[in-house]
């Protein structure tokens, strides 16, 4: 035997094999469900760590391998591809009919070109597995691919057909129709496209992870089968019961009505009870009854008939707007349970006419809330905020107002799908109003309304009870309860829900099964019914409560307070036939971040939660018809689920976030990523070892950016920009060079060129290079000098001795007092001035010489500071005289245009005063400065210009650089971690084809390379041959010329592609439209 071990196992010569990692059969599931996870975070490097010990297990089989591989797929580092189809290989050679390896199989073959390879696996997917569109859906695309139009054609609509779904069908459709000339029909599938671009549910196709289909995903692990759950048994309510009250109520009347808020922010909802027959009542809760609180200031304020809660003034504290016969009352909150009546010094009393109803809202989308305020009998008036503190009325400048006959009802909600805040005003007298939010300021009549507006209803409320993107209306009057929807042809048509007419409406998912109910409150009791059939659901007698009831969304969800005449409080608990949910609560402010971008209140957020397959949607600001906003937690269902997958969330601002892994039975407390809404394109060059973050670039390219109502800054779309010595290098004869977008924005280059500057010893070179103020514009030329002059001291404003920041850029600037938490991009005035040992006027050409940057203002801030006064004052330079006087020899030069860069202006030497020694530059903008220090400009004919001879260019789809900001808001992006996907979307419109696209930055002639989002223009130059002479300095310059645009709902022609931009007195170039059509034809839209 021992002869035979021997043989089959030579001794000595040979290392053991390693055993395979045992696992439980809870580790081994554990372990995958984590590595699940992190693939759902994009954290593909440790989501392979993860699989590779369970793939080497003894409880491996083909599904972990198909896991690996996918991390592998979407890792990408190495040769990952390259084992991810030696795994798929092998489970395929042991299990042929194993669909997901054979699908992953059929991805790789694709992205490696090999459409014949790749279209024969995709159609034996399709064919086993005829519910899965995304197989369909690659079979038409293989078919695109080599020209099989007719039958490409018929995948595509196989693939629509089996998920409505999925937006890539019709994409791929509209494509293959268009090649084959059939332009109407094109042109309705290009249309279905964009209908679902607003639509939760709507999936693409991509080469990216979560877009791969369900096939290319990772599964967890699981012990056993998971069985759906039914709702659970139960009523939806429980019975009515009396809720404990400290204190004597007293009678409350019919006209009384109730909101809901924490008003002391310790987490516990408090009561406000409005009367306008008498005093209102505050109640203080604490999770099980409630305390009078008669000595409250608020309490003392008579004839209050509703309040509107909402934090103002962004200070972390809610106030209170309190609707009165007669003049109106603004309290805010101080603290410590101190209240101040602000009504006079805010100017915001809203006139004498009784105030029956309102809403607090960012009416204008500034970041700040406003109040619109409806009159019986009267007018509206709308209370815009101008952020110091003060309002000024503007019902009639918005076109706001209506007629004398007043207004009863409210209603928020976006009807047309373009991110911003239409109002429905229920008149005393018809007709009623439907006016869409043109933005800055500008609202219009509503098409598509008409039978809407004559209608007979009293009461409205908004809800996406469907999760289709797209709100309906609901409402009650005589002639019952009544849903409208949007029709094809763009007019709102009514089906009717209940013929008995309710009072008031509620629209809220009340069991939690993701889809909103709807609650009709009459004089009898309240129903609640399924808002797409009619169907009653549950009954709920009001037994002695009077008055309108009240919605309060407790820890098992939304349940409804109501009060008796006695002053009795009676609540309608939550029944055991719904599931759990989970709660949120927003606000615009972070702790992190002094400005903001919207309401502390974390008012007019939009947001869609995905719960396994179920989608819900965020109840509106005003989920109930009822006088008076509350502001609490909302209550979102999960089907059932443990958690909510990921809650997508749209601010006020138009910023996109997303959040995982909610679990019900909790309250999540939600900021908003205080992140830029967009961002010029990313510049990063190989240094030898990695793609080095530079800069941005094109900043003064912004298109449309807001200066105030119907004002735009007009763009200079060039810009060169001087790289740091030393950090371009080359890599095989190249000079390899990126332009990304990592923000929703679109970037057009027309013409991008590589300039070495080779300098003679002793001289140096800065740019004629900033964004312009009011003085003279840049040339981005470049500046030689010999001679310099730093200054010896150097201090700011508050009298700090900042001469050692501003000697070298480092990163590390002059200190700046943001003291102006308004608006983003702004502060107080702030100076440095600088002083110098011998006078300026003795250098024959002083030029000023800076390394900086600025924390830039948006249209909507810029806008903002335009509406409250305003304005954004660039750096001036100032020169002091003997007589002490100073003299401006710069005014409002400019600043570093965006992240840390270097540039220069020219003093005006006839302005100088002589023997001037000091310099004073002031602005009120937030400039960094790093570095300040003149030299004397002189001409320099040894230095030699040369641009490299562009190689090639090309347009991929590459994510989105991580991006770092330190404590003195200095951007810097990691090349290295790019997640796939961004909480971005891609304003709509056809962008450059991925692969080559060099003929469209080859020379300045409007033809542009199109990108967006998670996008990148890679560019290569020719290395140069020979090394600069000896002694010599070689520097480069980066010479683009383009423009950009943003998404900011205040950016002119934000959210589309068109019009494409063009240099001023620019003609009609066949070419520029001939390399458009050939080249930019990628549609994209939405996310």
């Amino acid at each position: 035997m021992l002869g035979a071990i021997a043989i089959g196992t030579p001794l000595g010569c040979s290392k053991p094999q390693p055993k395979a990692p045992a696992f439980s059969d809870a580790e081994f599931v554990g372990q995958r469900n984590a590595a699940a996870g992190l693939m759902g975070q994009f954290k593909y490097a440790e989501a392979v760590e993860k699989l590779r010990p369970l793939a080497k297990s003894s409880r491996s089989g083909g599904d972990v391998q198909v896991d690996l591989a996918i991390a592998l797929l979407n890792r990408r580092a190495g040769d990952d591809l390259s084992q991810a189809a030696t795994l798929l290989d092998g489970v395929l050679a042991e299990t042929p009919d194993n669909l997901r390896a054979r699908y992953c199989r059929a991805l790789l073959l694709f992205h490696d070109g090999q459409s014949d390879a790749a279209l024969d696996a995709f159609r034996r997917v399709a064919e086993a597995d005829p519910s899965d569109p995304f197989a369909a859906y690659y079979v038409g695309q293989c078919l695109l691919g080599m020209k099989n139009y007719e039958q490409a054609v018929a995948w595509f609509r196989r693939a629509a057909q089996t998920d409505p779904y999925l937006r890539s069908a019709y994409y791929g459709e509209a494509q293959t129709l268009r090649r084959l000339g059939r332009a109407d029909e094109a042109q309705s599938a290009l249309s279905e496209f964009q209908r679902l671009s607003t639509n939760p549910r709507s999936r693409v196709a991509d080469l990216k992870y979560s877009r791969m289909g369900p096939k290319a995903e990772v599964s967890g692990g699981v012990l056993g089968p998971v069985a759906t759950q039914p709702l659970p048994s139960g009523p939806l309510f429980d019975s009515p019961r009396t809720i404990k009250v400290e204190g004597a109520v007293g009678e409350v009347g019919d006209g009384t009505s109730t909101t809901v808020v924490d008003l002391s922010g310790d987490g516990e909802l408090d009561l406000f009870l409005a009367d306008p027959a008498g005093r209102p009542r505050i109640l203080l809760g604490d999770g099980e009854a409630f305390e009078l609180n008669p000595d409250h200031p608020l309490a003392q304020v008579t004839g209050v008939g509703a309040v509107l809660w909402g934090d103002f003034n962004d200070d972390g504290m809610v106030d209170a707007y309190l609707c009165c016969r007669g003049k109106n009352q603004l309290w805010r909150q101080l603290g410590d349970g101190s209240w101040e009546d602000v009504t006079t010094s805010a100017a915001a009393g809203g006139g004498d006419h009784t105030t029956v109803d309102g809403a607090c809202y960012d009416i204008d989308h500034d970041g700040d809330l406003d109040y619109i305020l409806l009159q019986a009998g009267a007018p509206r008036v709308v209370l815009i905020n101008n952020r110091d503190g003060t309002f000024r009325s503007a019902a009639e400048e918005l076109g706001l107002a209506g007629g004398p006959e007043g207004s009863s009802g409210l209603v928020i909600a976006d009807l047309d799908q373009d991110d911003d805040a239409d109002l429905i005003f229920l008149n005393d007298g018809r007709p009623h109003e439907v006016l869409q939010n043109d933005r800055l300021w500008n609202y219009s009549p509503a098409p598509g309304f008409e039978e809407f507006s004559e209608s007979d209803c009293v009461a409205c409320v908004s809800a996406d009870a469907d999760v289709d993107g797209l709100v309906e209306l609901y409402t009650t009057g005589p002639s019952g309860v009544r849903r409208w929807a949007s029709a094809e042809d763009g007019g709102w048509r009514s089906t009717a829900l209940a013929d008995q007419a309710a009072t008031d409406l509620i629209a809220y998912d009340f069991n939690a099964d993701t889809q909103a109910e709807l609650a009709l409150v009459t004089a009898e009791g309240i129903a609640v019914i399924d808002p797409m059939d009619g169907s009653q659901l549950a009954t709920l007698k009001r037994g002695g409560a009077v008055g309108r009831p009240c919605l309060v969304v407790a820890e098992q969800g939304p349940e409804l307070l109501g009060w008796a005449a006695d002053g009795t409080l009676w609540k309608w608990p939550a029944g055991s036939g719904r599931w759990p949910f989970a709660r949120v609560q927003l606000s615009g402010k972070t702790d992190r971040a002094l400005e903001m971008r919207s309401n502390a209140s974390g008012i007019g957020v939009v947001g869609h939660a995905r719960s396994g397959k179920l989608w819900s949607a965020l109840p509106g600001p005003r989920p109930t018809s009822m006088p008076g906003q509350s502001l609490q937690p909302f209550a979102l269902g999960a089907g059932g689920a443990e958690q909510i997958d990921f809650l997508r969330l749209l601010w006020p601002d138009g910023v996109s976030q997303t959040e995982l892994d909610l679990a019900v039975g909790k309250l999540h407390r939600i900021s908003e990523t205080q992140r830029q809404a967009g961002s010029c394109p990313l510049l990063f060059v190989w240094d030898g070892k990695r793609y080095a973050f530079v800069a941005d670039m094109l900043g003064a390219g912004g298109l449309g950016f807001n200066l105030g109502r119907g004002e735009y800054y007009p763009p200079r779309p060039q810009e060169s920009l001087l790289l740091p010595a030393g950090l371009l290098k080359p890599r095989e004869g190249r000079l390899e060079l990126k332009l990304g977008e990592p923000m929703e924005e679109i970037c057009y280059f027309d013409a991008v060129r590589l300039v070495a500057y080779d300098v003679p010893p002793g001289w140096s070179i800065t740019l004629d290079e900033r964004f312009a103020g009011l003085g003279p514009g840049p040339t981005g030329e470049p500046v030689f000098y010999r001679s310099r002059l730093a200054p010896e001291e150097a201090m700011n404003d508050r009298g700090e001795d900042i001469r050692v920041a501003l000697a070298e850029a480092d990163g590390l600037p002059a200190p700046l007092d943001r003291r102006d938490s308004r608006f983003v991009g702004l502060t107080n005035p702030h100076s440095v001035t600088l002083s110098f040992t011998r006078p300026i006027d003795e250098l024959e050409d002083p030029t000023l010489v800076f390394d900086g940057w600025v924390d830039y203002a948006y249209s909507q801030s810029a806008f903002a500071a335009w509406q409250a006064g305003e304005t954004f004052v660039e750096p001036t330079i100032e020169a002091q005289a003997a007589s002490g006087e100073w003299v401006v020899i710069a005014d409002r030069f400019g600043y570093p245009a965006g992240t840390s860069r270097h540039g220069s202006v020219r003093l005006d030497g006839a302005a100088l005063p002589s023997g001037a020694t000091r310099l004073r530059i002031s602005s009120n903008m937030l400039v960094y400065w790093d570095r300040l220090l003149l030299v004397d400009r002189a001409s320099c004919p040894e230095a030699k210009r040369r641009a490299m001879r562009l190689r090639s260019a090309s347009v991929a789809d590459v994510g989105f650089a991580a991006r770092r900001v330190d404590e003195n808001r200095l951007s810097v992006y990691d090349y290295d971690d790019r997640p796939p996907l961004g909480d971005t979307r891609h304003p709509a419109g056809y962008y450059t084809e991925f692969g080559v696209a060099t003929p469209l930055i080859e020379a300045t002639d409007d033809a542009v390379a199109i990108i967006g989002p998670g996008e990148e223009l890679h560019i290569n130059f020719e290395a140069p041959s020979k090394p600069p002479p000896s002694g010599w300095t070689r520097q480069w310059v980066l010479e683009a010329d383009g423009w950009c645009k943003d998404a900011d709902l205040f950016t002119e022609n934000a959210g589309t592609v068109a019009p494409l931009p063009r240099r001023p007195n620019a003609v009609e170039d066949a070419r520029r439209e001939q390399l458009h059509r050939q080249f930019n034809t990628r549609f994209r839209s939405g996310y």
